[in-house]
């Protein structure tokens, strides 16, 4: 069994669903969101629609996608779930996640 310590990178979702490793604890350091008008999406702790809101996303100008950085990463222990709301074209999610792969 190989052990990759940290895997960081990117997502971009253009529908809710999960970011990362489903269910693997996930540091979140940062996001964009895409909207065609003012809304404000959710990530939320865990890997369904029914999860917990860990974070509101907005509200987000329309037009525009640039990144926003949290000052410090934040841990959501139960994996990270986009939720979309109406106008959200697309998030794009920055983070830093443990994995184990065989």
């Amino acid at each position: 069994m190989g052990y990759t310590p940290y895997s960081s990178g990117y997502q971009r979702l253009t529908t809710s669903g999960v970011v990362g490793d489903s269910g693997k604890p996930i540091l979140i350091s940062g996001f964009a969101v895409e909207c065609g008008t003012a809304a404000s999406p959710f990530l939320k702790d865990g890997t369904s629609a029914s999860a917990t809101v860990a974070l509101r996303l907005g509200p987000c100008t329309a037009n525009q996608g640039s990144p926003n950085f949290l000052n410090v990463p934040m841990m959501l222990p139960n994996g990270c779930y986009a939720s979309f709301v109406t106008n959200v074209n697309a998030i794009t999610v920055f983070y830093i996640q443990q994995s184990v792969t065989n």
